[in-house]
């Protein structure tokens, strides 16, 4: 009767956490739909994702009667199963994919996609020759980026590093930078 009563209570516990998992996951959606994507929504998804089949596991043992060992270790595998999965996915290209989309409702945020390892620089060409004034903005960022590539070149220039993709990089970054700096719209103090 007592072991009853408890599996009653954890069963209720159980579908109250996937309700609120639920309504994470969908907010998080919203969220990465309207703003777009990031580490730390994917990081949401995926510690949500490792929750849930920690929920699953525990349905299993309540109902199976399975050992706390074989609980933590079924657990385990997942969630190492899962890191491993994320490790083999190109995050900067499908995060620079979902949010250059047309389907992103917010407008894009360069500044956060010139800071991804590897940006698709050729989409952000075509995106400072329709908006040149744009370049101004992100000139620091795009500066500092330059110099980390430069950094990266001068560290990997041996036989090992060819095909470099940095000098493609680095020749983007180089005609952007030397785009004119606009003073207009600036406050510029004209009696000094």
């Amino acid at each position: 009767q007592e072991n009853r009563a408890l599996r009653i209570v954890a069963s209720a516990w159980i579908i109250q956490n996937s309700f609120l998992i639920a309504t994470s996951v969908w907010k998080n959606i919203a969220y990465s739909a309207a703003y777009g994507l990031t580490y730390k929504r994917i990081g949401v998804f995926l510690f949500l994702s490792i929750v849930l089949s920690g929920l699953v596991t525990t349905i299993s043992k309540i109902k199976g009667n399975h050992s706390l060992w074989h609980y933590v270790k079924t657990n385990s595998r997942i969630a190492f199963a899962s890191f491993a999965l994320l490790g083999m996915v190109n995050w900067d290209s499908v995060i620079f994919k979902i949010n250059t989309s047309s389907s992103i409702q917010a407008d894009v945020d360069i500044g956060y996609l010139l800071r991804l390892e590897n940006p698709d620089v050729a989409w952000l060409d075509n995106y400072f020759t329709n908006h040149p004034e744009k370049i101004d903005h992100f000139r620091g960022t795009i500066a500092y980026r330059n110099n980390e590539l430069m950094d990266e070149v001068q560290r990997e220039d041996t036989w090992r590093s060819w095909p470099n993709h940095s000098s493609q990089y680095q020749a983007y970054y180089h005609s952007w930078l030397s785009q004119p700096i606009s003073l207009e719209g600036a406050n510029v103090n004209e009696n000094r």
